[in-house]
């Protein structure tokens, strides 16, 4: 399902660099006649270790498009200097690539640019990136962890978890880490995807947090979670498919928080337990039912340390 997907989406994706188009060796592309620069869109060399051209008949490469989506024979790629833009599902679904290289120059990482990628160990995140698109690393089951660039002035890692540069959002969680994971204490915003098919069974959540975004945990195998008083909204889909074939239970301290949908947890095996006394309550909550218990705001007290 998810290949189809990402397969539609290319098809109905028009390449960010419009004009002739042309081939050279392996490598097809478009040229951009007015700044006589390339986008790369097709590859169709042996795979294994591919390093991209810096240049094709004289011109610069400078954008790498669709190129190696759904090529299973590619094991390694070197990006040249020049380039500055990964497109969407560039590299999505190469599921023998361990290793990429990326260099300084590199501003823009498209979403689901490395989706997929499921024997990627690591990656490392250049000075000069400015954006990285909604689950360009989604489903990537062997990454251990991210490296930014510590001179980056928009991201940074920690512990190899992918954050912001103030490290108030967390924007993606390594697939591969295991066991139990706590949020920092900085983070307000837990992003889009951000632990999406992680194998994480326990996240601790802090008291700073104020928003879980679209499909965040979904298809983590979580246990119990306690959402902390002033989490304010829920994006669609954030708890579905949580829990696998064990129970979930998804313990709020505070008043309901508004959900950005009706598929919030859609497909879990989960309860939903709200503190005996706090307002604004209902019998069912996102479709499922909820229940009260006076002792949620005792266990997260414990969960925090306080008296």
């Amino acid at each position: 399902m998810k290949k189809l997907i990402l397969l539609v989406l290319s098809l109905c994706a028009a390449p960010l660099v419009f004009g002739q188009q042309g081939s050279s060796g392996y490598w097809n592309y478009y040229l951009d006649t007015n700044a006589n620069v390339i986008a790369i869109d097709g590859y169709t060399g042996p795979g294994g270790a591919v390093t991209i051209p810096s240049v094709i008949n004289g011109m610069p490469v400078v954008t790498i498009a669709e190129v190696f989506a759904f090529q299973s024979n590619i094991t390694s790629v070197t990006i040249p200097n020049g380039v500055t833009d990964i497109d969407g599902l560039s590299f999505a679904d190469c599921t023998s690539l361990t290793s990429v290289n990326m260099p300084d120059g590199v501003t823009n990482i498209g979403e689901y640019a490395f989706s997929g990628c499921t024997q990627l160990p690591n990656i490392s995140i250049p000075a000069s990136v400015i954006s990285i698109g909604w689950g360009a690393f989604e489903e990537t089951s062997n990454l251990t962890s991210f490296n930014v660039d510590p001179q980056n002035p928009n991201f940074s890692s920690k512990d190899g978890v992918l954050f912001d540069k103030t490290q108030s959002t967390l924007i993606a969680f390594p697939g591969a880490i295991t066991g139990s994971y706590a949020v920092p204490d900085t983070v307000t915003t837990i992003g889009p995807v951000a632990f999406e098919l992680c194998h994480v069974s326990s996240v601790t959540l802090d008291n700073s947090l104020v928003y879980i975004g679209y499909n965040a945990f979904a298809g983590c195998p979580l246990s119990n979670i306690f959402i902390p008083a002033g989490v304010s909204g829920i994006g669609d889909g954030a708890f579905s498919y949580v829990g696998g074939l064990q129970h979930c239970s998804l313990l709020f301290e505070g008043s309901p928080p508004q959900l950005g949908g009706t598929n919030v947890f859609f497909d879990s095996i989960l309860s939903i337990v709200y503190l005996q006394g706090v307002p604004g309550w209902l019998p069912t909550f996102g479709g499922g039912r909820a229940s009260h218990n006076r002792r949620v705001g005792l266990h997260n007290q414990q969960r925090h340390g306080r008296d």
